[in-house]
């Protein structure tokens, strides 16, 4: 539920494209990142209440660092993509319609960790 009102209120304030990025880039992601990490061998150590901000930092600097070929190759993929079709889109609606084509290729994927893996993990 608190998704759902997050995402309502990021609709309100912000416009629908920006709305959508900022709930996946700052809240959807970070939720699988935390979720993730223990699976790739983070340990979280013991700290104070006041260290908890440094520690979501610690976590995400560990994704990044593991994350990091992964990204690098994806990145890489859409500037490859964007070089092959960007002359031939005429409107900025157009390249977002080629994002989302690309997020769409990769959500089975996804779907299929986090069900396969990540949940199969949580439950044991």
């Amino acid at each position: 539920m608190l998704e759902v009102l997050l995402l309502i209120g990021l609709f309100v304030v912000l416009p629908p494209l920006l709305a959508v990025g900022v709930y996946f880039c700052f809240w959807h992601s970070l939720q699988h990142v935390l979720r993730l990490n223990p699976l790739l061998g983070y340990t979280a150590p013991i700290s104070s209440r006041r260290a908890k901000g440094w520690e979501l930092m610690r976590e995400i600097g560990f994704f990044v660092r593991r994350s990091l070929p992964i990204l690098l190759i994806s990145l890489v993929a859409l500037a490859v993509l964007y070089v092959l079709f960007a002359a031939r889109l005429s409107t900025s609606d157009a390249l977002v319609s080629l994002a989302l084509v690309v997020a769409s290729v990769v959500t089975l994927s996804h779907a299929l960790l986090v069900s396969l893996v990540m949940d199969r993990k949580a439950a044991n």
